[in-house]
């Protein structure tokens, strides 16, 4: 009798282990919870960027600066940022592809003598800045579009220095604004 109950646990345990496979196959755990970087993130090389990969928030600052950053891509899974997302002294970025999916941040964003970026239009999935939108020293910068989706900041829009930035307005959703300050030398 005990060799019969044996086999039947034996069977039966191996019946559960290849259920429970194949469910852990079909639902794979990090795409049901996200994956979350604890604290601030600064991104300076590509190997930076590797490691944020599977991560889909970053609980503190993510700060992106460097000068032989050519590319975001990698970052494509980051959907929000708890503080501030800053993005300074990029040489050679002319775009942020890469950003698409991000929604929203705790506090600012700062976007910051990136020399050669030309566009904005990676971050109008951008729907809530909770602190204050700054675009400053971007010589290669031609309009503010992709900030089109953001409706209120936390109390400043600061825009100067741009020395391409034509058709010159806040983002179009924008209800409430304490103070701007918008160059028109821009």
């Amino acid at each position: 009798m005990n060799c019969l109950w044996s086999d039947y646990t034996k069977k039966t345990t191996q019946k559960l282990v290849t259920i429970i496979s194949i469910i852990m196959l079909t639902f794979p755990v990090c795409s049901v919870w996200a994956q979350v970087w604890e604290g601030n993130y600064k991104i300076t090389t590509g190997a930076d960027i590797s490691i944020l990969s599977d991560y889909t928030v970053v609980s503190g600052n993510l700060k992106i600066v460097s000068s032989t950053l050519g590319s975001l891509s990698g970052l494509e899974n980051i959907t929000s940022v708890g503080r501030n997302l800053e993005i300074l002294n990029n040489t050679i970025l002319t775009s942020l592809s890469g950003l698409e999916n991000i929604a929203g941040m705790g506090g600012n964003l700062w976007i910051e003598s990136n020399d050669n970026l030309i566009n904005l239009s990676a971050l109008s999935n951008i729907t809530s800045v909770g602190g204050n939108l700054y675009i400053i020293n971007n010589p290669g910068l031609t309009s503010l579009t992709g900030l089109e989706n953001i409706p209120e900041l936390g109390d400043k829009l600061i825009v100067y220095g741009n020395d391409s930035l034509t058709g010159l307005s806040a983002p179009s959703k924008v209800t409430s604004l304490d103070r701007s300050l918008i160059d028109k030398s821009n």
